[in-house]
């Protein structure tokens, strides 16, 4: 099973979400020069492992 993303979702999306605790950056082109080398990177986790986990999350709450 498969879920779509949703319609408001890009990579880069997160930069418009509020962060409530964030850090502090002494240097805001420092921290940019770093992202841009994050995009160029495989995911961290991928969209099958999602998956799994999503049906194994369910199998658990049904109780098998």
């Amino acid at each position: 099973m498969s879920y779509p993303a949703p319609q408001d979702w890009s990579p880069s999306s997160w930069k418009s979400k509020t962060a409530a605790q964030q850090p502090t950056y002494p240097s805001e082109q420092k921290l940019e020069s770093v992202l841009r080398v994050l995009e160029t990177l495989p995911p961290l986790v991928t969209a099958g492992e999602i998956d799994a986990l999503r049906r194994q999350l369910a199998d658990a709450a049904a109780g098998q």
